[in-house]
């Protein structure tokens, strides 16, 4: 069952410390809110990391938090890092899961539009900001635009935004080994320019899919997909109820059932503004829509808020956003209980993980997990029962090419009661869940 959870913090927002001379000062233990920050899920220490912003307390912010997401109660941590990336609202962010770093490009201030490229560290108690200095040509400074990591070719791919003056539909590649950018020239039809559309990565299909997004009048509701290999831009004509058009809302792609998902966003017809607060499925099988109704308390509707999917424990996390004008929202949500159900095995290009196999199966354990990678990486692997709950974990920092074989025995933390459980093995290149039967 899907629902709506308003994350309870196991810090206080705020505290007052009196030093033993009696000065005082407030001292934050929790992100200040805020609408445009960046977000990703930091699959390797299982923990979200939160960049920028703007809102009531500085203006705009280039502040970093942690946030701690093994626990029930999830904890935030400020990281002081030095010679951060101006402050900003609107960057684009991408997780590089090869190497375990948060990339952000772009967004703006009050004054000006960025074009630069950062990359944090998050080899946890050695983080730290390296800025990035590609040469040749390169994206216009830009806000609002849309990204995706390609991890099968180690590339960001940067689509659209706003510059200042013009909506912009352009495509552009980040190549980490040679760190250059390169303007694509995909074929087929290209979507209308546009900000703040949403942007994910299909791993069984390795594209893009795009949805939404603002234009100089429109508001978008349609849907493209790009192909990585063929860079080619294709249209699609999705049946079923169509959500609303709107941007600056969540999105994320539920491989293990085939849907892009999206969540909240904003529109604007010339007279009124209008504030989403729903949750739409589509069916990249049959192409249908499908309006989601989880259970518990809706968050209140707004736009430009702080999103991420954490792999692990199946849920969208949400934080902050804003409604007009200028109420920033500071609170912290999921969406969760997605769990593994319909689960699926897709044909995958040669680039990708092999087929896992599961051996005893079914059995009492030890049982070895075996795949292959064309190129090395971070993996995780996670045992999950039939309530989308995760019983255990192993992470691979760095599982090599070719042939892998790791064993996970339940008698040695994890006692199963006999039935149906799921390996759930995540790479850079794709997500497999694989079903086996435990025996008393």
């Amino acid at each position: 069952m899907i629902s709506f959870k308003k994350a309870m913090l196991s810090v206080a927002v705020c505290a007052l410390l009196v030093s033993p001379l009696f000065s005082l000062n407030w001292a934050f233990y929790a992100p200040s809110g805020r609408d445009g920050a960046a977000l990703i899920y930091d699959a390797m220490d299982n923990q979200m990391v939160l960049f920028g912003g703007r809102g009531y307390v500085d203006a705009h912010m280039n502040d970093v938090w942690l946030l701690n997401t093994n626990n029930a109660y999830p904890m935030w941590t400020r990281l002081d890092l030095d010679d951060p990336p101006p402050a900003r609202r609107f960057p684009v962010a991408i997780y590089r899961s090869t190497t375990d770093e948060m990339v952000i490009y772009g967004g703006r201030d009050y004054i000006q539009f960025f074009d630069d490229l950062w990359v944090l560290k998050l080899s946890p108690g050695s983080e730290e900001w390296d800025h990035l200095t590609p040469s040749g040509a390169r994206p216009d400074p830009k806000s609002e635009a849309s990204a995706i990591y390609d991890p099968v070719n180690d590339r960001l791919i940067l689509f659209g935004g706003f510059n200042g003056s013009v909506h912009q539909n352009d495509l552009w590649a980040f190549d980490f080994n040679s760190e250059t950018w390169e303007q694509i020239s995909p074929s087929g039809s290209i979507p209308p320019a546009r900000r703040g559309a949403m942007a994910v990565h299909d791993p069984n299909g390795h594209r893009l899919i795009l949805f939404g997004g603002l234009g100089d009048v429109d508001n978008f509701n349609d849907v493209w997909v790009f192909d990585l290999n063929s860079e080619e831009w294709t249209q699609l004509s999705p049946s079923g109820t169509i959500p609303p058009g709107r941007g600056g809302g969540a999105a994320f792609f539920d491989s293990d059932n085939n849907r892009l998902i999206i969540h909240g966003g904003w529109a604007y017809d010339g007279a009124w503004i209008y504030y989403y607060n729903d949750l739409w499925a589509l069916d990249m099988e049959s192409l249908t829509w499908t309006e989601l109704s989880p259970v518990g308390p809706a968050p209140e509707p707004r736009r430009n808020m702080a999103y991420a999917y954490d792999t692990q424990n199946h849920r969208l996390i949400v934080f902050g956003g804003n409604q007009y004008p200028n109420y920033y929202f500071g609170d912290l949500y999921a969406v969760e209980d997605w769990g593994p159900t319909a689960k699926k095995e897709f044909d995958v290009p040669e680039t990708r993980a092999s087929a896992v196999k599961i051996y005893p199966n079914p059995g009492r354990g030890p049982f070895k997990i075996e795949f292959s990678l064309v190129k090395p990486g971070p993996v995780t692997i996670s045992v999950i029962d039939l309530q989308g709950r995760t019983l255990d974990q192993m992470h691979i920092k760095n599982a090599t090419a070719g042939l892998n074989v790791f064993t996970w025995d339940p008698k040695a933390g994890t006692e199963l009661p006999a039935g149906t459980y799921f390996f759930r093995l995540v790479t850079p290149y794709r997500t497999t869940v694989v079903p086996f039967e435990a025996l008393r």
